[in-house]
């Protein structure tokens, strides 16, 4: 049975706009279909991000999309806002912490106790509503695991427009990326549950801390 509880807003946008035409309900259907076919959640969520890349590849692969491409290495302003992640992409990134990968385990309890309401997630502070995984110098400890959303989010307005230290997420123009975000929903749409990254992560690492009889929950 599926259960799905949130979406991301801008994949959710183009597969509400798209999921009738042709060709995208095609990848939308062959996407669910393959992610079906394994049993193992770590290996559905990197199928899932190789998916993603490879298509956000080819969009890159115009020097013209490159050139008007704001995001750049350690521009982390939208590592402050807050990100949807299916089950599946919850477990690999524990897995990732259980292996030794950097986390921030006080700020990632703080930030999972506001659940999937974005208005309680927006009442921290800046520095509070950080990415548990996001480094002092801006840089992700996971990038080559980081969440599909992460991997679809282009900005190709005034980067000063991500700025969220007012709480508020302001509008910015993206990088259309619609085979990508419909990868995105047919993974979200397969998995069992889907959440906030904070949320489904401290839930991810408590299951795993039960299994194992790790500790890495408990000290922090």
């Amino acid at each position: 049975m599926e259960v799905m509880i949130f979406f991301p807003a801008i994949a959710y946008k183009t597969y509400e706009k798209l999921k009738d035409e042709k060709s995208f309900k095609k990848l939308f259907k062959q996407t669910k279909k393959k992610l079906r076919l394994l049993s193992s959640s770590i290996l559905r969520a990197e199928l899932t991000h190789k998916l993603i890349d490879l298509e956000v590849k080819k969009l890159f692969d115009d020097p013209v999309v490159k050139e008007n491409v704001s995001c750049k290495k350690s521009c982390s302003a939208c590592c402050h806002t807050q990100v949807s992640v299916t089950k599946d992409e919850a477990e690999l990134l524990a897995t990732k912490v259980i292996d030794g990968s950097k986390v921030d385990l006080h700020r990632l309890r703080h930030l999972a106790e506001a659940g999937n309401e974005s208005s309680l997630f927006y009442m921290s502070s800046y520095e509070q509503r950080a990415c548990p995984f996001l480094s002092d110098e801006g840089n992700c400890e996971v990038y080559e695991d980081r969440p599909s959303v992460c991997r679809t989010n282009h900005v190709v307005s005034e980067p000063s427009l991500c700025e969220t230290k007012q709480g508020v997420e302001n509008p910015v123009r993206l990088l259309n990326t619609f085979k990508a975000d419909m990868i995105i929903m047919a993974a979200f749409k397969t998995s069992q549950e889907n959440g906030s990254l904070p949320f489904m992560l401290w839930k991810a690492l408590k299951r795993r801390s039960k299994s194992t009889n790790d500790q890495v929950v408990i000290k922090a």
